[in-house]
Formats: C-alpha cells, sequence, structure tokens
C-alpha cells in the first residue's frame, strides 16, 4: 500500500491518517463498452439518425454488451489486492 512507502516523519501526519481511515484494498472491476463501427463512418455520422440507422447502432451495441457478460473476464481471479482492473473484451477480441 502506498502508505506504507511514506518516510516515517510523515507516516503520523493528520492528512496521511485520513487517508489510512478512507482506503480500502479490494479489486474494482471496470467494464470498457464503446461503439466501435464495423466500417468507417462517413460524415453521415454527424447527421443520420434515422430510423434503420439508430436500430443497427443499437443492434451492434446489444450484441457487444451481450459478448462482453458472456465473456465475463471479471470472474477470473485477480491478484490480491489488485486495485483497479479495466477490461475491454471487443478490443481485446480484435487483436487476436
Amino acid at each position: 500500500m502506498l502508505l506504507e512507502k511514506l518516510p516515517t516523519g510523515l507516516k503520523d501526519d493528520a492528512v496521511a491518517e485520513k487517508l489510512r481511515k478512507a482506503s480500502c484494498l479490494i479489486t474494482v472491476d471496470i467494464i470498457h463498452l464503446i461503439f466501435r463501427p464495423r466500417t468507417q463512418p462517413g460524415s453521415s455520422k454527424d447527421y443520420d439518425f434515422r430510423r434503420g440507422s439508430v436500430l443497427g447502432h443499437w443492434r451492434a451495441a446489444f450484441s457487444d454488451a451481450k459478448t462482453t457478460l458472456d465473456a465475463a473476464p471479471w470472474k477470473r481471479s485477480a491478484p490480491v489486492n489488485f486495485g483497479v482492473w479495466f477490461f475491454d473484451v471487443l478490443k481485446d477480441n480484435a487483436r487476436r
């Protein structure tokens, strides 16, 4: 923990004590969902809000969310006191 790395003179500081009381050793999982179009959008992305276009985006978003939830990488064991763990399943799958 970072507070343990403070020099002896600062470990007993009032601010350090407040931080110690507010701190906790947990792992936080953050799932990153972002719209990544399958094809390169043209300039129409700024003004094309036709029902069919929007429904297509919603279908893609639903599919991306389902893929992420099905993969469930947060269910794997994290190292002890790991802190914050970010997951971007779709980006990771695109690299493979």
